[in-house]
């Protein structure tokens, strides 16, 4: 079982660095930003993986505690540049300072041995009600676009299945068994595959709309 773990781990871990590869490799078109962040995201997990396995066990949650934070703040800077309507864009923020004040009430025991389920609970919750805004804003949207013609939807659910595959995993970390990580493993897994897909939907031209113009028999492009 333990080299099973391992295994995953590592095959997770290289996931994550080839979503920096594939983002090097690829002509982005559209979403620059967000993917930007991505790749920021992606290079600071993959970072954060090398550190966990070579530095002493004691220094663990020092860099689980900072990674939190980083993790939290890359994903909701995606959600305010993905969320159009203001509203949702004042939530992310209000979010986001509600998250930072309950991180502020941990710093406390900051290098504790015990992992903080407080914050990476909290982060889950709020990204995956940033989730909602966003297929609600999709949904109720004037442009009768498929959700799954934007590459913006598989990066949302990049988050949304990582950190909702991972919430019951966090909150109860104290009394799982280590073995149950690998669902940790698994989830980033799946988050990287979105995101690799996401890129991979940003090299594509935009689809140009045809609509007719009265008087006129042809049609024209917009």
């Amino acid at each position: 079982m333990k080299s099973l773990i391992e295994i995953v781990g590592v095959f997770s871990s290289i996931t994550t660095f080839t979503v920096l590869v594939t983002l090097c490799l690829s002509k982005i078109l559209t979403l620059k930003n967000v993917l930007r962040l991505a790749a920021v995201y992606s290079g600071i997990s993959f970072g954060n993986d090398l550190l966990l396995n070579f530095l002493p066990a004691d220094l663990n949650y020092h860099f689980l505690f900072s990674f939190t934070l980083l993790e939290y703040g890359c994903f909701a800077a995606m959600f305010y540049k993905l969320l159009g309507k203001p509203v949702f864009k004042n939530l992310v923020l209000a979010g986001s300072f509600m998250f930072l004040v309950i991180v502020s009430m941990g710093l406390p025991s900051y290098g504790s041995s015990h992992f903080d389920a407080i914050n990476t609970g909290s982060e889950a919750i709020l990204i995956i009600v940033y989730s909602i805004f966003y297929f609600t804003e999709k949904l109720n949207s004037e442009k009768m676009e498929p959700i799954f013609d934007s590459p913006g939807s598989y990066v949302v659910l990049a988050c949304l299945f990582y950190l909702a595959g991972n919430l019951f995993l966090f909150i109860t970390s104290e009394s799982q068994n280590a073995s149950m990580w690998v669902i940790n493993s698994l989830c980033n897994l799946v988050r990287n595959v979105f995101f690799i897909v996401a890129i991979r939907q940003c090299t594509k031209p935009i689809k140009r709309q045809i609509t007719p113009i009265s008087g006129f028999t042809g049609f024209v492009s917009r």
